[in-house]
């Protein structure tokens, strides 16, 4: 789980989930060749032992925590999972 307050913990966020991500279980897989997916998806071109996953969107504050604590709007938890 990881915590992100500003915009640049964001991108660094995004960064290594494009890094780390296993491109063999995107949609895309299967409809483009391995080169444009290796460009996509730099992990299928090394050998690394594991891949970083999504398990779903961004959480964001609610609307009521927002107005109990304005410095709250920009946060946002990722939920990634390590698999082998």
């Amino acid at each position: 789980v990881i915590i992100t307050f500003k915009p640049k913990e964001e991108a660094v966020v995004e960064r290594f989930l494009r890094r780390n991500e296993d491109g063999w279980a995107s949609s895309l897989a299967k409809r483009l060749p391995r080169a444009r997916l290796v460009e996509l998806f730099p992990l299928l071109g090394t050998e690394q032992p594991y891949a970083v996953r999504r398990l779903f969107s961004p959480i964001r504050p609610a609307h009521t925590e927002v107005e109990r604590n304005t410095r709250s709007r920009s946060a946002m938890v990722h939920v990634l999972v390590k698999e082998r």
